[in-house]
């Protein structure tokens, strides 16, 4: 329990916006990702959590943009019964004392400790003091940080890290069959093969194309078509 001060301490941080309560959500749900050879370490982050030495450590789920990492965030904060959620920046801008009043699972997103080494060392030191799990997200593996702090440095290195890899083609497929259909639209076997091997393979790039299919079947008030999916690989600068 969160004595008087240290609870009105964290409602001023609440105050400041600085951080949100992250729920289960809609379509952000575990049940709903979708779980691939490529992903399967950061999967096994999440669902695996508390067992071994990494649980008083925290961990990071590493991904290319659009690859899921906030999906999977929620997903752990539902296993651990709900987390403060912070952006990089906002968590970086809290003391070391509101640090100490948070009473309950973090997710820091888009974890940017190299801004001021040292003070992130102060936070990360309470919140593992104070047992509580954290959980961060990035766009590199921590062996890429550049942290010059040593003993920072040695700490993020002990990290559990739940990797995302790259999308092959078939996972490239099911997630473009996923994001129209949430648009309420669906492309033959041959269509989906069309634009498959023809756009970069990333995940961000298979919601972007996904939007542009939408986007420009609102516009003719028709369905989709091959000329309909030339046009779209086009404005990528793809030869179709």
């Amino acid at each position: 329990m969160v004595d008087k001060k240290k609870s009105e301490g964290f409602g001023d941080l609440k105050g400041r916006q600085l951080a949100f309560s992250l729920e289960r959500s809609g379509h952000m749900r575990r049940s709903d990702f979708i779980e691939h050879a490529l992903n399967e370490e950061a999967v096994r982050l999440v669902d695996d959590w508390g067992e071994g030495e990494f649980y008083g450590r925290g961990g990071v789920i590493v991904g290319s943009r659009g690859s899921g990492k906030t999906h999977l965030s929620c997903a752990w904060s539902e296993r651990m019964g709900g987390a403060y959620y912070f952006s990089g920046e906002g968590f970086g801008a809290l003391s070391v004392s509101e640090v100490t009043c948070i009473d309950r699972p973090v997710v820091i997103d888009s974890l940017r400790i190299w801004e001021d080494e040292e003070h992130f060392l102060h936070q990360y030191n309470v919140l593992m003091e104070r047992s509580v799990p954290l959980l961060m997200t990035s766009c590199e593996s921590p062996a890429m940080w550049q942290v010059s702090l040593p003993d920072l440095r040695s700490r993020m290195m002990l990290l559990r890290v739940g990797l995302i890899r790259d999308p092959d083609e078939e996972l490239l497929k099911i997630l473009l069959e996923r994001h129209l259909s949430e648009r309420g639209l669906s492309l033959s076997p041959k269509m989906l093969e069309y634009v498959v091997r023809r756009v970069e393979k990333r995940y961000d790039v298979a919601r972007e194309v996904s939007e542009r299919i939408d986007r420009r079947s609102m516009e003719r008030s028709e369905g989709v078509s091959f000329e309909l999916l030339k046009e779209v690989l086009k404005s990528f600068g793809v030869r179709a």
